[in-house]
């Protein structure tokens, strides 16, 4: 197949175009990076296949974005799981007795454990999710309150997957003004919350989270403990993902109140810490600090 026949299917993240074009020989290991190792079965003669596909690093988080011809995709056996949205044509999952048929619109996440897809024609954005990072989000989300545990599959239909797909949206956005804005804003950890978020809804679990968030608007004794970690802790360059652990409060919430308290962000008050230290350090230096070394290491 040419490359004009499968320009007919729309790319998910417009502003990157095409960027790597695979046939069936080296599809498997050049979009490993986001979505790990698995078998790769072209549905069409191997002459004929093509997977027009970018790589996108949203911090720690890689995703695949792009088009393909029809395939059978078996993911190999891991602690990971799979997230497909689909924007165009239909991945058919298929494990034991569970079937799937994710169209446009819908998003699906599988455990790796032996599943496999079947696509025609279509384009999408897929990424592996790691199961422990995802429960920890959900556990942060309510303050370990209950316990939930991932299930073998989440499903959202288009209805409810509107969040998830402005999500993608937003980074194509962000991709329009600069490649590196994604990363440089963590947005990985903003999709594992909106995972999160979807898997409280699933289980029947989301109004537990909306009273807790509802009732954590004011400053509490948690935030003190976060004021004096950070404090204590300004040599070690905290990141948000790090503030929301440890205080179990949304980053949104976070910024409201370090803004009423103390009139900036959670992280401009993390490099306050450190600015503060590099001015200790350059006032009584010890053998071999130098300012370009100081600078490095603080700021």
């Amino acid at each position: 197949m040419s490359p004009d026949v499968l320009a007919a299917v729309p790319l998910p993240l417009s502003a990157l175009g095409v960027e790597i074009e695979s046939d069936a020989c080296t599809y498997a290991e050049q979009s490993s990076t986001a979505m790990g190792e698995r078998l790769i079965v072209p549905l069409v003669q191997d002459r004929l296949f093509l997977a027009q596909f970018s790589l996108v690093d949203l911090a720690g988080l890689v995703i695949h974005s792009g088009r393909i011809s029809p395939l059978i995709s078996r993911q190999e056996l891991s602690d990971v799981a799979t997230l497909v949205a689909s924007f165009s044509g239909t991945y058919f999952y298929r494990h034991g007795s569970t079937h799937r048929d994710t169209e446009a619109g819908d998003v699906l996440l599988t455990q790796n454990d032996g599943g496999v897809y079947h696509c025609n024609y279509c384009s999408g954005i897929c990424l592996n999710i790691n199961n422990a990072l995802l429960q920890q989000t959900v556990e942060n989300l309510l303050d370990h309150s209950c316990t939930q545990t991932i299930p073998a599959l989440l499903e959202l239909k288009k209805a409810d997957s509107g969040a998830l797909f402005g999500f993608f949206a937003h980074v194509n956005q962000l991709l329009e003004q600069e490649r590196w804005l994604p990363k440089a804003l963590g947005l990985g950890s903003q999709l594992y919350r909106y995972l999160a978020v979807a898997l409280l809804q699933q289980s029947g679990h989301i109004d537990r989270l909306r009273q807790r968030q509802q009732g954590r608007r004011r400053w509490s004794p948690g935030v003190d403990e976060l004021v004096d970690y950070i404090r204590s802790n300004r040599a070690v360059p905290l990141p948000m993902a790090d503030l929301e652990r440890l205080s179990h409060f949304l980053a949104r919430h976070l910024t409201t109140l370090f803004r009423e308290r103390f009139n900036c962000t959670p992280m401009q008050f993390v490099r306050r810490q450190r600015l503060e230290m590099a001015m200790e350090r350059l006032t009584a230096p010890q053998p071999g600090d130098t300012v370009i070394r100081i600078a490095r290491e603080c700021v």
